[in-house]
């Protein structure tokens, strides 16, 4: 497929990623001279109405939210040989799945940073009526000036439409799913903030909050809420992490956020902690600087130290020096 000249229009580059369903492919728009992803579904796939169905449900709902955080679909179009693609915008970043295997726990500044990020284009989708249905650290791109990118809509659905399974298949990823969609039940609102809280779970562990080697394992995790407290790895993190991480990822629906906006205040109030515990620790870190700056006058003027070198700032300390 690498150099086909698509329906006259994109120039296919290079692959980029494949599925189950779908390959992902690096191309050139001719008309708009940008450079574009084109998502096409696999020709073996033509025969599964159910997956067309799904999707073209994608490219609907991701087309439906218009969002800075959430990636940008541009044009559906179907091939001369009869398979349906879609061009979305090309985003050259990693996916937080691969940030945290690269660096590991995350700070609580960039966590939050991010985590408020996503609840704000899942609050948007929300009030849409869309639900993406598959929050993970795989389905979200950073990129090196720290904005968050939503992507993969291949599961969304309306609120109040009934979700597209295959016949026992589990759609989406086991490790993200809440409680009630492991028991069966369609995935709404609730379980997209589950899935968030999970999401800031792993930013601040390093690794999912449910560790299992199996589809059961995880399922039987999920539902018996065998998840160690976040304050437990972290314990130098604020106690409140671990409230509201805890809240998101309730196992009863009552006792959950019952909104992204919800959920959002309480990102909110970690916000104004981290913000203060940051204006206290510069303002230590300006009066040390002009308590050492005081000292070396002082010896300068005593004669001790001569005025050719002027002190940036301390290296260390030790018993003598």
């Amino acid at each position: 497929m690498i150099g086909t000249f698509l329906n006259e229009r994109y120039l296919l580059q290079a692959q980029i990623g494949e599925g189950g369903m779908a390959t992902v492919y690096l191309a050139e728009d001719k008309i708009s001279k940008r450079k574009v992803a084109l998502k096409m579904i696999s020709s073996a796939l033509l025969d599964k109405p159910e997956l067309l169905k799904r999707f073209k449900r994608e490219f609907s709902a991701c087309s439906k939210v218009k969002h800075k955080n959430i990636i940008s679909l541009y044009d559906m179009g179907v091939t001369k040989t009869g398979e349906p693609f879609y061009t979305m915008e090309f985003l050259p970043h990693p996916s937080l799945s691969e940030v945290i295997k690269d660096v590991g726990p995350i700070d609580e500044g960039q966590a939050l940073r991010i985590i408020i990020q996503l609840t704000k284009a899942l609050e948007h989708c929300h009030s849409l009526g869309v639900i993406h249905r598959d929050v993970k650290p795989d389905n979200i791109i950073v990129t090196p000036k720290g904005r968050l990118m939503l992507v993969d809509f291949g599961l969304a659905a309306d609120a109040e439409q009934t979700a597209l399974t295959a016949d026992g298949a589990v759609l989406g990823t086991p490790h993200y799913m809440a409680p009630e969609v492991v028991k069966g039940q369609p995935a709404n609102e609730a379980a997209d903030i589950y899935a968030v809280g999970a999401v800031a779970y792993e930013m601040l562990a390093g690794h999912r909050p449910i560790k299992a080697q199996s589809l059961q394992e995880a399922m039987m995790a999920i539902l018996c809420g065998q998840i160690e407290p976040i304050t437990k790895l972290r314990p130098k993190i604020h106690p409140l992490w671990q409230e509201v991480i805890g809240k998101a990822m309730a196992l009863e629906l009552d006792e959950r956020y019952p909104s992204m906006s919800k959920l959002l205040a309480g990102w909110g109030q970690l916000w104004q902690l981290h913000a203060r515990a940051e204006e206290k620790r510069e303002k230590e870190l300006s009066q040390a600087k002009a308590q050492l700056e005081q000292s070396v006058q002082a010896l300068v003027q005593q004669g001790l130290i001569a005025k050719r070198y002027r002190i940036v700032r301390k290296l260390g300390e030790g018993g003598m020096a």
